[in-house]
């Protein structure tokens, strides 16, 4: 993947909040990594400097945007999300859905997140994230 078609860090976090209850569609790895660190980070600064309840809240708010976002990640792979179920049971598998490339091109749950969303699209100055 070339570098132009990576989302940024701040591009990966509104999608995932933009798509809070929407699992149809694709999501790319960029935008699952940068969601899972910004999940974890928060989450970590929270307990060091004691907002345990806060961090208890937070948690509880980002667990739907956390599970939309991966089953629209397995979606990129060709696979069901209703595997996700799989995945919060044993999140071992986690990394693996973060790690193995999506499936190049249109599948049978929509374009390809890197091509469809005009990253690294010289005619185009604007990003749109969808």
């Amino acid at each position: 993947m070339n570098i132009e078609n990576r989302m940024t860090f701040t591009q990966a976090i509104r999608s995932v909040l933009s798509n809070f209850f929407k699992i149809e569609g694709r999501a790319r790895r960029s935008e699952f990594w940068y969601w899972l660190a910004f999940f974890y980070v928060t989450n970590i600064i929270l307990v060091v400097f004691g907002f345990f309840e806060i961090g208890m809240i937070w948690r509880l708010l980002l667990i739907i945007p956390t599970l939309t976002l991966s089953i629209r990640r397995l979606h990129d792979l060709d696979i069901s999300g209703w595997w996700v179920l799989l995945l919060v049971l044993v999140p071992v598998f986690l990394p693996v859905i973060g790690i193995k490339k999506g499936t190049d091109g249109k599948n049978k749950y929509g374009e390809d997140p890197i091509t469809d969303t005009g990253l690294g699209d010289d005619q185009n100055d604007s990003i749109v994230i969808r």
